[in-house]
């Protein structure tokens, strides 16, 4: 699979920590790839984002290793659907205010659908951590 400097536009929701709300972020960026090799059969990535939402503007910075391989996924099937598992990640959002929120990527997958030339990417992210208003995050 090559791959190349790729710009994105993504919206991402999640669940607020302590009040159950939607947490909305609209951001964009690069995802590169990187020489790290975290496993056999894949590639590590490194993004680097930036957008505003729900807690304000804030830039994100994150590795991630993608498999090379499809796979097949429920919730991304068709004739000229791929599926590109996301193995594993980390990363760590920085807001304006200088406080910091550490992630843990535990799921995701890019979907991308040739028939129309679009592409999703899902991930499920665990908090680990943070500084600031996040603290005891």
């Amino acid at each position: 699979m090559k791959h190349a400097i790729l710009a994105l536009m993504l919206s991402l929701s999640a669940t607020a920590i302590y009040a159950q709300q939607p947490v909305k972020m609209n951001f964009s960026g690069t995802w590169v790839p990187t020489a790290i090799n975290q496993q056999p059969n894949s590639v590590t990535d490194v993004e680097q984002l930036g957008g505003n939402g729900t807690f304000g503007s804030f830039s994100l910075l994150q590795l991630r290793t993608d498999g090379t391989a499809p796979q097949a996924s429920s919730s991304c099937a068709g004739p000229a659907v791929v599926n590109v598992p996301v193995l594993a990640g980390a990363g760590a959002f920085r807001f304006n205010d200088g406080s910091l929120l550490t992630i843990e990527l535990t799921n995701g997958g890019l979907c991308i659908d040739f028939s129309v030339m679009a592409a999703r990417m899902g991930e499920t992210f665990k908090i680990t951590g943070g500084t600031g208003r996040f603290k005891n995050a």
